[in-house]
């Protein structure tokens, strides 16, 4: 018969022989060659010896602000938290002059001033993006989503789209997969058709300008035959436009009734045609493209075809490119990250080329946790990835933006998936959309500090 006191002598039998181990033995035995067996420590059966301190965004978590106006005036003040300051190249300060020249001179740009915001899959469903479109259109002008994809290859806030008919995919690749001089859109893809093609895109309410749309433009080629387009919107009269064959791509204007909540566009060709996108904005002012390319680690640009990807920035009125990358290369923990600095350094060289009076700011990774010994530690390669980020930026001649230090350094993502409300989802990678709210503010103010700079500067005799 067990008694209460054999169970008690049993649990202090096991728990002092597991003392006696945690206290004589290494930390580590090695079992065979490679393999070791974790030894449990005295301080791990103490979780108030052992708790990790989390980074401290109590600051930061103040400055959230719940609309674009407030950032935009906390933006114009002459003071600037340091860890949100656009590093400059020591050599090359002027890197985001042509970017901020265009804002200078919104009143001359027949086109809205148009932003790629390339990422991963921190971007996906217009995350940071559409924050960051909401906050310059409030601040400079302009209205809409910016520029879709055909089909629904990811999640996008505030519009749904769908597509019947003959449409055929191309793609962007990763690692092994990847194919030189792809005749791809900014966007990573291109879709084709044959016959007929059809889209339709249901515009969701939202906050700011985002539903404010008063001008739809398709970016295409059909080198082959003419095509019409015919396009609709809530019901109304379809307007046709037919268009001459071309080769090189092009655009297509189209004045739409006010914030229509459908709209649907009906292709015809009889050879295959190309459809890259399809932009929602203003006539003028500032816009954003979402550009979420998820696994990649910012590598890739160079299997694009350099010609039509050069053609399609002069076309889109294109001023600046942002690339957020990183997150994919952490799980691979390396001691030294001098290959990703020269991958990316080759990368940014390669789209440095295609337009050298477009700016180019590089947003350096953000931190990201694993569980070591119960507790959520940032990998041991964050900062040196992020180094080699900031070096190939440099180098290349473009800005840099310290994401990891703006969130709060070592650290600090557990403390934005613990904040209330969460700043960061479950998997201690990825932003929840209030978090990707507050870095877009913090973004805003940076880029926002590099402007008033360019204007006092600009006003100097």
């Amino acid at each position: 018969m067990v008694t209460p006191q054999r169970s008690l002598l049993l649990l202090v039998y096991v728990f002092t022989t597991l003392g006696l181990m945690a206290f004589l033995l290494p930390e580590k035995v090695e079992l065979v060659a490679g393999q070791f067996l974790q030894i449990p420590r005295t301080e791990d059966f103490m979780p108030w010896k052992t708790r990790q301190q989390y980074a401290d965004i109590s600051a930061i978590q103040k400055n959230l602000a719940a609309s674009p106006k407030k950032v935009e005036k906390s933006a114009q003040k002459p003071t600037l938290d340091p860890k949100l300051v656009i590093q400059l190249p020591p050599d090359k300060p002027d890197v985001l002059q042509g970017f901020l020249k265009s804002l200078r001179q919104l009143n001359q740009e027949t086109l809205p001033v148009r932003v790629l915001h390339f990422g991963d899959s921190q971007l996906e469903g217009d995350r940071i993006t559409g924050t960051l479109r909401a906050y310059f259109q409030q601040q400079f002008g302009g209205c809409g989503l910016g520029t879709l994809p055909i089909s629904n290859v990811y999640y996008r806030n505030h519009v749904l789209p769908q597509t019947r008919g003959n449409w055929l995919r191309n793609n962007f690749r990763l690692g092994k997969n990847a194919r030189r001089s792809e005749r791809l859109g900014v966007l990573g893809y291109r879709f084709s058709f044959a016959g007929q093609g059809e889209m339709k895109l249901q515009i969701a309410p939202a906050q700011y300008k985002i539903t404010s749309i008063e001008q739809l433009r398709v970016w295409y080629a059909n080198p082959q035959t003419d095509m019409s387009l015919q396009i609709s919107t809530d019901g109304q009269s379809a307007t046709k436009y037919d268009i001459l064959s071309t080769a090189q791509f092009s655009m297509l204007e189209a004045p739409l009734t006010k914030n229509p909540k459908n709209i649907q566009l009906q292709f015809k060709s009889s050879q295959r045609a190309e459809v890259y996108g399809i932009a929602l904005d203003c006539p003028r002012g500032v816009t954003f493209d979402n550009i979420p390319l998820r696994g990649s680690s910012g590598v890739e640009f160079t299997q694009f075809d350099r010609e039509w990807l050069k053609a399609q920035l002069q076309v889109m009125n294109v001023k600046l490119l942002i690339l957020q990358f990183g997150v994919n290369i952490v799980p691979y923990v390396r001691q030294d990250y001098k290959f990703y600095e020269d991958q990316f350094y080759e990368e940014l060289q390669f789209l440095k080329s295609l337009a050298p009076d477009i700016s180019i700011l590089v947003v350096g990774v953000s931190d990201m946790s694993r569980k070591v010994k119960g507790n959520y530690v940032s990998y041991p390669n964050i900062e040196k990835i992020r180094q080699a980020q900031k070096q190939a930026a440099f180098r290349a001649g473009c800005a840099f933006w310290d994401l990891y230090e703006a969130m709060g350094g070592a650290n600090s993502m557990p403390a934005w998936v613990f904040a209330k409300p969460a700043l960061a989802t479950m998997d201690f990678t990825h932003f929840s959309q209030e978090g990707a709210d507050l870095v877009a503010q913090m973004l805003f103010k940076g880029l926002m500090d590099q402007y008033e700079k360019s204007l006092a500067q600009q006003q100097m005799p």
